[in-house]
């Protein structure tokens, strides 16, 4: 579990690290802005950093979104949801959570479900928590239920 831990410490380390480089850039263009091109192959030069830039702008607005995604189901498990059930669903998912705090298991499994490796593992999961929550409504099979969602 070293591993999840790492890859939040540098999710937060790259949140960080990009606020910075985000604010370097729009100085940089402003003073790219006021420059003159003496050539066209200088143009060229530009128009082709100016794709890269927008394709590295794209890749970082994804991090960013998937950063902020992993951040607010940690939060949603850490605020919502009672170790109990984290430990229910570390367990499914074969995650270790002894000996670890409740935000530790949040943060461990909102990173372990954003990884589109967990996507198949993850939607089934979720799947059978709703079909257990629907079979415990039923007169008949709520007696069959002992799992709790």
């Amino acid at each position: 579990m070293a591993d999840v831990e790492i890859l939040y410490e540098k999710c937060m380390e790259n949140m960080n690290s990009e606020s910075e480089h985000n604010s370097n850039e729009d100085s940089n263009e402003d003073s790219n802005d006021n420059s003159n091109e003496d050539s066209n192959e200088d143009s060229n030069d530009n128009s082709n950093e100016d794709s890269n830039e927008d394709s590295n702008n794209n890749s970082n607005d994804i991090e960013l979104q998937l950063r902020s995604e992993i951040l607010a189901t940690s939060l949603h498990y850490e605020s919502n949801i009672n170790r109990d059930k984290l430990e229910q669903i570390c367990n499914y998912y074969k995650i270790q959570h002894r000996k670890k705090k409740k935000p530790d298991l949040a943060k461990d499994l909102a990173i372990f479900e954003h990884d589109a490796c967990n996507y198949s593992i993850v939607e089934k999961r979720k799947r059978f928590w709703q079909n257990i929550a629907e079979l415990k409504q039923d007169d008949f099979f709520k007696q069959y239920i002992t799992f709790n969602v």
